[in-house]
């Protein structure tokens, strides 16, 4: 996520990204494939491939089996 888009999501933050990655919540990502060969070094470390979708257009997580844009994650009313 540039900081630029980041900057105009209030929900798009590496707190919540954290709890989604620790909690093992399902999540879509959308934006442009890229083909990055400039890390192949990290394949198996930090990465898993040299493909990365960047920029980052949409992040969605999987709730009670529907997609719910991360910004509106968090703000249920029908608990």
């Amino acid at each position: 996520m540039t900081p630029a888009l980041r900057a105009q999501h209030r929900n798009w933050t590496t707190a919540l990204l954290g709890r989604l990655g620790r909690d093992k919540y399902r999540v879509r990502v959308s934006g442009w494939l890229m083909l990055d060969p400039e890390h192949p070094d990290q394949v198996g470390k930090t990465r898993g491939t040299i493909w990365e979708v960047h920029p980052i257009m949409r992040f969605e997580v999987e709730e009670r089996g529907r997609w719910i844009a991360l910004d509106s994650f968090g703000q249920s009313t029908d608990d």
